[in-house]
């Protein structure tokens, strides 16, 4: 008995240190708004920061896909995005659809990096390090450290084989936030190829931890009943008011 008490508090205490495997890893609209204003505290490059925050929060693009978008990607007219796929038999590409948010925020990158941008093979998130066009992935995490600083989401879910905390906050997290509000508004299909997933079961976890899918379900199921029972109830209180609401007059005189 001492045994299994010691491993329920053993497993309370990894819950409440934030690293249990059962907590969220996912962010709500507060807190990816607070992740966006963030992008403006840091140093020098608000608004480049912020721009790859929003291609992988509002487009569900990957780290690797936002550092190697250029110029020429970007069309403004079709509202378009192409990404470039390094497969083992070359380059393929994937035109997507900006959001509106989207391509106001690349006007604004494109108007003040555009210099840099020309002087670096037309990459838009550009190295400072000499001879090399565009940033890397790693400095992208280096980023996202300062960010989870910034807004204070610091809490993680677990550890890695090395050791390494695996915090709620990445920049893949932005990705799982995007496609989680897809799933929810639009289904797990329109999930499916947002995230340009191979196969829909790549998809189905965004189902998983999907709030509003799960009750969606108990309510078809189990809250049929109620439900009807509280339209039906409305029905009632609307012709109520419409019967308050009415005059009939009878010879000048509202009638008693």
């Amino acid at each position: 008995m001492a045994q299994r008490n010691g491993g329920f508090m053993e497993q309370l205490m990894r819950c409440t240190a934030g690293t249990d495997q059962s907590l969220p890893k996912i962010i709500d609209d507060n807190e990816y708004e607070m992740v966006i204003r963030a992008a403006d505290c840091l140093p020098q490059k608000g608004t480049y920061w912020k721009t790859a925050l929003m291609l992988a929060g509002e487009m569900a693009l990957r780290s690797c896909e936002v550092v190697r978008v250029k110029l020429e990607h970007v069309d403004f007219a079709k509202s378009e995005l192409t990404i470039p796929y390094k497969q083992k038999n070359g380059t393929t590409y994937e035109r997507l659809i900006m959001p509106e948010s989207v391509k106001e925020q690349l006007r604004v990158h494109l108007c003040k990096y555009a210099p840099k941008i020309s002087a670096h093979q037309n990459y838009l998130f550009f190295s400072r390090i000499k001879g090399r066009g565009h940033i890397t992935t790693k400095q992208v995490r280096y980023m996202m450290e300062r960010i989870r600083d910034l807004t204070g989401i610091t809490d993680y879910y677990g550890k890695a084989k090395g050791g390494e905390r695996l915090f709620r906050l990445s920049f893949h997290t932005l990705r799982h936030y995007c496609l989680s509000k897809v799933c929810d508004n639009m289904g797990v299909y329109a999930a499916k190829t947002i995230g340009r997933h191979r196969t829909i079961l790549s998809t189905m976890k965004y189902m998983h931890t999907s709030m509003k899918y799960k009750g969606e379900i108990v309510n078809q199921v189990f809250n049929q009943g109620s439900s009807q029972h509280s339209a039906l109830e409305a029905q009632i209180q609307e012709l109520k008011n419409l019967l308050a609401n009415a005059v009939i007059l009878q010879k000048g005189e509202p009638l008693g």
